[in-house]
């Protein structure tokens, strides 16, 4: 459970927000509990009790001092006072050259000084001390010591380094100078400071001070699909990370969880920042994602004109293409493959992307002229080559076919040609005449002859009865 910093409300750790009062979680942590906070305050009254105890014990020594000094300077009055003037005079000289040509008597000076903390004093003392001896390890230490307590972080380091490359086994050199560098939260300068370091028992209670870079998977290169990342670290702290080539710092991304890359060129960084404040080093991948682009698909039919007679089943109707072949194929609707791991979005008249509409299951033509458009996406998001098909589709409804009338009833004496009677049109039959009285009786050559005339006469007449009749209601369909 997470504390609310504002109004002390708990709730879930997964929850950036407070739900009491709106107040935002502070993702960065400050490396500071209250646990923590509680044995600092602790930490700090020890500190203040002990420097109180060693300030009154030094107080004492140096009244103590003091005593002996004042015991000694009336003593020495005296002996002088007893002596000659000459002894006095020689006292005092060889007094006076300690005071200003002794590297012991000016160290002594400053740390009698720094101890009362008067820093100034002790840092004229040091100086003065240093110019006889510049390279004395205990003088370059207790000068770092004052600039440390007069906060002179940097000249501190300055003067700590110097001595460390002098002599690599002077201990309390490091332990200063790592504590000045972790207050500045200098992770670099411990990082070199501990990897030029020969000293065995400083690099053995310093290891941890080396927090190791943090290892980013999958390796960097190309590849053809989206890559998921994932950043992981041996040592106990935060991990920071970037995707646009920069250093990470404590103001980048703080890594979560595994997270995905998108088409193209990414480098990823990433360094852990460990509970004492260290930094490790800086890992780096740099990853290329080429998707492979999905090929147009294949839609049917064909591109073309189709005109849809509405017949009586609805399920199976007849269509004739511009090709000029009649089927009974339902090709009224558009049909797109699929391939197996890929989503097909579909659009009329313009380009589909991947808010269009989804192809799920045949689409209806619509009718007019209209273009037909489906792509391809694969899994990783990538649309491939777009497919197109123009239609003209018309739906047409033909004419209903004429019932032809009943034949009618003639008497033997009249002539009846069927093919004058067609799509309710009747061609008159002509009234026979009485026949005239023959003069003479016709042979039968004669009579069959003219049978057989009369009968090509009626044929022929049927004929082109029959074939205008028939243009005619070709025509009406047509229409």
């Amino acid at each position: 459970m997470r504390t609310c910093t504002n109004c002390g409300a708990q709730f879930p750790d997964d929850e950036l927000i407070c739900p009491v009062c709106g107040h935002e979680v502070q993702l960065v942590p400050d490396y500071v509990t209250i646990e923590s906070k509680i044995q600092e305050d602790k930490k700090r009254k020890e500190d203040e009790e002990q420097r109180r105890r060693e300030e009154m014990e030094r107080e004492q020594a140096i009244e103590k001092r003091k005593q002996q000094i004042r015991r000694k300077i009336l003593l020495l009055i005296v002996l002088i006072a007893a002596a000659v003037a000459a002894v006095i005079i020689t006292s005092v000289s060889l007094h006076l050259s300690k005071q200003h040509g002794s590297f012991a008597y000016q160290y002594e000076k400053a740390q009698s000084s720094y101890e009362i903390g008067d820093y100034d004093d002790a840092l004229s003392y040091i100086t003065k001390a240093l110019k006889i001896d510049a390279d004395n390890d205990d003088g370059l230490y207790l000068e770092a010591e004052i600039y440390a307590a007069q906060k002179k972080n940097s000249d501190a380091e300055s003067v700590l380094e110097k001595l460390i490359s002098g002599n690599g086994d002077y201990t309390r050199a490091y332990d200063l100078l790592i504590k000045l560098y972790t207050a500045d939260r200098n992770s670099d300068a411990i990082r070199t400071l501990l990897k030029n370091c020969k000293n065995k028992k400083v690099l053995a209670k310093y290891e941890n001070y080396l927090p190791k870079a943090p290892t980013i998977t999958p390796e960097g290169g190309t590849y053809n699909d989206i890559q998921t990342i994932t950043i992981e670290s041996s040592d106990n702290g935060t991990i920071y990370y970037t995707t646009d080539d920069s250093k990470p710092d404590l103001s980048s991304s703080r890594y979560t969880g595994s997270f995905k890359l998108k088409e193209g060129t990414t480098t990823v960084k990433a360094i852990v920042v460990t509970d004492k404040g260290l930094t490790s080093e800086t890992s780096s991948q740099e990853f290329s994602i080429e998707l492979d682009t999905p090929s147009a698909p294949k839609i049917t039919p064909e591109s073309g004109t189709y005109t849809h007679l509405k017949g009586k089943s609805s399920s199976t109707e007849s269509v004739s293409s511009s090709s000029g072949n009649d089927t009974n194929t339902d090709v009224t609707h558009i049909t797109v493959t699929v391939p197996d791991g890929y989503t097909c979005y579909y659009a009329f008249d313009q380009t589909p992307t991947k808010s269009s509409n989804k192809y799920t299951k045949p689409v209806s033509m619509r009718q007019g002229e209209h273009i037909f458009y489906a792509v391809l996406c694969s899994k990783d998001g990538k649309l491939g080559k777009v497919a197109s098909a123009t239609y003209i589709y018309s739906v047409v409804t033909p004419t209903a076919t004429p019932t032809p009338t009943a034949t009618p009833t003639q008497e033997a004496s009249n002539t009846y040609n069927p093919a004058n009677v067609y799509n309710s049109e009747t061609v008159a039959t002509p009234t026979p005449t009485e026949a005239a009285t023959p003069t003479a009786t016709p042979t039968p050559e004669a009579s069959s002859s003219t049978s057989s005339a009369n009968s090509e006469n009626r044929e022929q007449t049927g004929s082109e009865s029959t074939g205008k009749e028939s243009d005619k209601a070709a025509e009406e369909n047509t229409n």
